[in-house]
């Protein structure tokens, strides 16, 4: 008699138990746990072999929803982004005239007062207080500095985020701590050549796992 899948789950289960709560201790133990590893390795592959068409299926639908999700936004995502650029390029250029003009305002307002200094100073010269002159030419600005805000129109929901990215430039100079070993390509190494794989800095061990067929 076909057992339903709600009692496989549940018989599944029991051996999952026994087998947490069984120790290898003599022979008869061995065996035992023997055939409960055999028992769960058939439990598995009858899960995957009654999970894996529905999965299938599931994952055609889904990838068919990405697609037909992806074609409708797809020219939005293109305009999106060309928009994204022109914004940006537009901003970019508002920040470059902005810090242009505060830097000719702040040269010229430096200006201004060198030459009220140079006067003042000259009239305390004049005056005999050298020292005061002095003072006067050595004295720290007390104008607050000059700030051009940039006249890009504020827009509600729009702004900008500073992202910062990087790229290498030369791999040879890169601290150690930022260097990632390709574990891909050494376990291949480790596998072909085993005890006579020679890379420095890797210990080759071995690693018993009981097999069985199904």
């Amino acid at each position: 008699m076909e057992l339903s899948e709600e009692v496989l789950k549940e018989n599944a289960l029991t051996v999952a138990n026994q087998v947490h709560a069984l120790k290898v201790r003599d022979q008869a133990t061995y065996e035992t746990m023997a055939n409960y590893v055999l028992t769960l390795r058939k439990v598995v592959r009858y899960f995957e072999d009654l999970y894996r068409p529905r999965i299938k299926q599931a994952d055609e639908v889904t990838k068919a929803l990405r697609e037909d999700m992806r074609n409708l936004q797809a020219p939005a995502l293109a305009a999106q982004a060309y928009g994204d650029g022109q914004l940006t390029a537009y901003d970019r250029e508002q920040e470059r005239s902005a810090r242009e003009k505060q830097l000719k305002e702040q040269a010229e307002q430096d200006r201004r007062e060198a030459e009220e200094r140079r006067q003042l100073a000259e009239l305390a010269k004049k005056a005999g207080e050298k020292q005061l002159a002095k003072e006067i030419m050595a004295a720290p600005s007390e104008a607050p500095p000059v700030f051009v805000p940039k006249e890009t129109p504020k827009v509600e929901g729009l702004s900008y985020r500073e992202d910062w990215k990087f790229e290498i430039v030369d791999a040879d100079t890169l601290p150690r701590e930022y260097l990632m070993p390709d574990e891909s390509k050494i376990g291949k190494i480790v596998r072909a050549l085993k005890l006579t794989t020679n890379i420095p800095g890797i210990r080759v061990y071995s690693v018993k796992v009981p097999i069985g067929r199904v």
